[in-house]
């Protein structure tokens, strides 16, 4: 489903053949640039406009949750132009990063109260005005998370307009970054953020998911 006008598909070199047919602009990286922190970076240094937008290619479409019942949005241009409002907002505020709502579908944790977030980002679509902020390359599974750490504490805060949501499939979906999941490899990068950031990650684990948190002021968590 082509849900931008002009896309740029970017993958590995070794790559490059299965993507001949797709009808889109294809460019390629070294087949040793893997993790998402590091191939992420790879674009932001590699392509040279000053807003670049990032969308997995497991989305499928872009969600409005205001309201009783999710909305599905597949045109192009209602993305672009939601896409846009989002980038016109974050560069009116001066700072780098904006993103959409992490729940898909789930109109039920949507607040109309606040409709925008401001200490969290969501990986799946994800834009960057300017090269202030960087990817950290030793984090592969939980860049937009590093990154929101980022963003609180260089420039205060991001931009989520949690009124969208990405349709995605990130977890069982093979490919792509799977090669950096794995017990051992998820263990090992959550200590190393946690070294990192210190009391301000907080990690929790489930029989079957992780949830981290950003600590964004004393007594108070928000889920990332």
């Amino acid at each position: 489903m082509k849900l931008f006008k002009h896309p740029i598909v970017c993958v590995a070199e070794e790559e490059k053949e299965n993507y001949r047919d797709l009808g889109a602009e294809v460019v390629t990286h070294p087949n040793e640039v893997t993790g998402l922190g590091r191939l992420r970076q790879w674009i932001l240094d590699h392509f040279k406009a000053r807003v670049i937008f990032q969308c997995n290619d497991d989305v499928r479409s872009l969600y409005c949750v205001v309201g009783f019942r999710p909305r599905k949005i597949v045109d192009p241009e209602a993305i672009e132009r939601i896409i846009l409002n989002a980038a016109n907002i974050c560069d009116g505020l001066g700072i780098s990063c904006f993103s959409f709502s992490p729940f898909q579908d789930d109109v039920r944790k949507f607040r109309p109260q606040k409709p925008f977030s401001l200490t969290r980002l969501e990986g799946a679509m994800l834009g960057i005005i300017g090269r202030k902020l960087k990817y950290d390359p030793n984090v592969s599974q939980f860049d937009d998370v590093d990154l929101s750490l980022e963003c609180c504490l260089k420039e205060r805060f991001c931009w989520q307009d949690s009124r969208f949501a990405a349709e995605h499939n990130f977890i069982t979906k093979g490919g792509g970054n799977t090669i950096s999941r794995g017990l051992e490899n998820t263990k090992r990068e959550l200590q190393y953020m946690k070294r990192k950031w210190g009391p301000y990650l907080g990690v929790g684990y489930g029989k079957e998911v992780i949830s981290l948190k950003v600590k964004v002021e004393r007594n108070q968590d928000l889920d990332v």
